[in-house]
């Protein structure tokens, strides 16, 4: 995992603000917002008695590498190894290791997972 995802793991953890190169987290001491390239890729927040891990794909930017690398980085800090996102044939994935998978990702679409 490279250095950049670590600190943003702590700083979501810790909800606390943190900035470095192209990766930002936004935090209000209970809700956590990654940006990359100052468009929202993640979202940490509380639902009911948990919490969730919502990834989203709101422009064609978030198909990148390094959009993949943050929000796989943050799936296997909190959700675990079983999901990952990934390009096959030059189109968008999401796969969850038991059941869901491959999911072909479009521009809009929003995934939450329960941490």
């Amino acid at each position: 995992m490279r250095k950049i995802e670590v600190q943003t793991i702590s700083a979501i953890a810790n909800r606390r603000n943190f900035k470095s190169a192209n990766t930002q987290v936004v935090s209000d001491g209970i809700n956590a917002t990654v940006y990359l390239h100052g468009h929202e890729i993640a979202k940490v927040y509380p639902m009911g008695e948990g919490t969730v891990l919502e990834l989203a794909w709101l422009t064609g930017q978030h198909f990148s590498r390094t959009t993949f690398s943050r929000q796989n980085a943050l799936l296997r800090q909190f959700v675990g190894a079983g999901v990952r996102v990934f390009t096959k044939n030059h189109q968008p994935c999401l796969e969850k290791r038991y059941g869901l998978g491959p999911k072909e990702l479009e521009i809009g679409d929003r995934y939450t997972f329960s941490i």
